[in-house]
């Protein structure tokens, strides 16, 4: 049961499944997650796979797929233009009459030498003529495309399982079975880069240069891919960026360098049939770039040298926790998310795992966050080095960039960040320390000196909703629905910016962004947003004509939190003139990058 990997961080994961799974330490097979109840999959007569995943949130609504293996994807377009079962009409003339739409993507997506048709937002009202005669162009495609190393049709919609596998029996005999080509692994065999390489990618459209650094890691062999080992690798990779990206905020703030966008990007072996990676991408001025390359070259070495502290563990575990909590109970999933989990499984062996399957896989284990911070960290140190297996890539509009400057920047602040780890770990002073989230701060937040009493209570019938009125005259509109553990909030103000003096045309616009500029009670605003976000609370301001509002969704639990929040909001605002400062300088980067 030994994965061979070259890799450390490997040896990080099997402890994280250990712990929850002991039965694998006595030599039993890593186990697989239940598939999602939603999905059934199964073979045809003629050896097409389908999978059908039943999906009532998207009503009326379905997407139909076909996948090909092997196959080439210029073929696949030419078949579109005519099919023998569509003589005198072509496919695509079809699809555009019942206003099947071939979306950003395009019919036809290569998938590094595998062919994906996809057909999406298809009516289902539209009656049984059309997806029948859809379902017919695609047998009719496997037909006259001749072989390929194995074919499946995927459906995610408000659709009767029954009976479009009924249907799909009744078209396979359209199709005579055959023997498919043999199956040609064309995942290349990793090698590990000893070297740092660096890229430049020339755009005319980028007005704003990014900058990104990329960590390769060997990808999942496939007869693991259907156990728990790749949620667990996204799972830390989701700590990892939640640490990340507070230091390298910290590092871009105290090099002033403005950022116009920053990300965060995991290619998972589900995903395609190369490496795996880990890319941090951040925009900024062509004058800042090389510092931009420092400050992450720092931020990385430190948590590389140091590791995350128990507090910065404890805070992505939350969020990462919170994440997952608010994925499961989602009232709405968009039949592309059941599609790309079915084309995962087909092509790469993914397992089929609902995030309700994921979410007790992590919660039936309770490790405390010192052993759960020791492996983090184990699998940090594997991952990131100041040249192995790392390539920094400069996508800009001309040339101005050199490959060897910014290497050179990005190994100047891996120097620094090790040295200030180094200090960190000595105790001490003078060093940029983590900022994990510091939950008495809420001490500070006000508590009324006096309850308001309900004056007047309402049951509207015809909304089911109850309306309460209270002393204050503050109104409350409140109704009870089943969003199992998650609670949706909105405050609403009346007067919005055509009330303020002095406000110039096109101000009002910047106006929803104003509320992430004050501090809270002495709190400082970033502090603030990292304390909602790793209590699982979204907050989403908005400033309009008239009116005003804060929304969001948080778990039902945090309520009490939220409420303390708002009112530390309404009476402890003060501005952080560098923050605001800060974001007129960035907000320009942003609106050059929309041009």
């Amino acid at each position: 049961m030994i994965i061979v990997m070259k890799k450390a961080y490997i040896l990080t994961i099997l402890c994280i499944v250990l712990h929850f799974c002991p039965s694998v330490s006595s030599g039993q097979e890593i186990p697989s997650l239940p598939d999602d109840p939603a999905i059934s999959r199964g073979e045809l007569p003629d050896g097409i796979s389908y999978y059908i995943a039943v999906n009532t949130s998207q009503k009326g609504m379905a997407d139909y797929v076909l996948v090909r293996k092997g196959w080439d994807a210029e073929k696949c377009r030419m078949l579109l233009d005519s099919l023998p079962k569509f003589a005198g009409r072509s496919p695509a003339a079809f699809l555009a009459d019942n206003g099947i739409g071939y979306g950003r993507r395009g019919y036809v997506q290569d998938m590094d030498g595998d062919v994906v048709l996809r057909f999406e937002n298809v009516r289902l009202p539209a009656g049984e003529s059309v997806t029948d005669s859809l379902l017919l162009v695609m047998f009719d495609i496997v037909d006259a495309g001749g072989p390929s190393e194995g074919d499946a049709i995927v459906i995610s919609g408000d659709v009767d399982k029954d009976d479009v596998v009924k249907r799909l029996k009744i078209l396979s005999l359209m199709v005579p079975a055959r023997e498919n080509l043999p199956y040609k692994d064309t995942v290349a065999v990793w090698q590990d880069r000893d070297s740092a390489s660096c890229g430049l990618e020339l755009d005319r459209l980028a007005r704003v240069p990014s900058l990104t650094v990329s960590y390769r890691s060997p990808r999942t062999p496939r007869e693991y891919m259907g156990t728990v080992l790749p949620s667990v690798s996204e799972r830390l990779g989701e700590e990892l960026w939640t640490v990340l990206k507070k230091r390298v905020e910290d590092g871009l703030v105290a090099d002033t360098v403005p950022v116009a966008g920053l990300k965060y990007r995991y290619v998972k072996s589900s995903e395609q049939k190369g490496d795996e990676s880990y890319s941090v991408s951040v925009m900024t001025s062509p004058a800042r770039l090389y510092d931009a390359a420092g400050a992450l070259g720092g931020a990385l070495s430190s948590l590389d040298r140091a590791g995350a502290s128990v507090g910065e563990y404890s805070d992505a575990k939350k969020m990462a926790n919170s994440t997952l909590y608010k994925k499961v109970r989602r009232v709405s999933v968009p039949n592309s998310q059941y599609v790309d989990k079915c084309i995962s499984s087909f092509l790469y062996g993914a397992g089929l795992a609902s995030a309700g399957a994921k979410e007790q896989f992590y919660t039936r284990g309770m490790m405390p966050d010192t052993s759960g911070c020791r492996l983090f960290n184990g699998f940090a140190s594997a991952l990131l080095d100041s040249a192995e297996n790392l390539s920094v890539v400069c996508r800009a509009d001309s040339s101005y960039v050199s490959c060897d400057s910014l290497l050179l920047a990005f190994k100047a602040g891996w120097r620094m960040g090790t040295e200030n780890a180094d200090t960190m770990m000595t105790g001490q002073e003078g060093c940029m320390q983590p900022r994990p989230v510091n939950w008495s701060d809420t001490l500070r937040f006000p508590v009324p000196a006096e309850r308001c009493t309900v004056r007047r209570t309402k049951t509207v019938t015809s909304t089911g909703n109850t309306d309460w009125v209270f002393s204050n005259g503050m109104k409350v509109l409140y109704k009870k629905m089943d969003t199992d553990g998650i609670f949706y909030y909105s405050m609403l103000l009346k007067g919005g910016y055509a009330s303020m003096r002095d406000m110039k045309n096109g101000e009002g616009a910047f106006m929803s962004d104003m509320l992430g500029l004050y501090d809270v009670c002495g709190m400082d605003c970033r502090d603030f947003r990292n304390l909602l976000e790793t209590a699982g609370i979204s907050m989403h301001p908005e400033v309009a004509v008239s009116a005003m509002s804060i929304s969001g969704a948080l778990p039902s639990d945090r309520l009490s939190l939220l409420m303390k929040s708002l009112l530390a909001m309404s009476d402890g605002l003060s501005l952080n003139r560098k923050a605001a400062a800060r974001y007129m300088r960035e907000e320009r980067l942003r609106l050059a990058t929309l041009r």
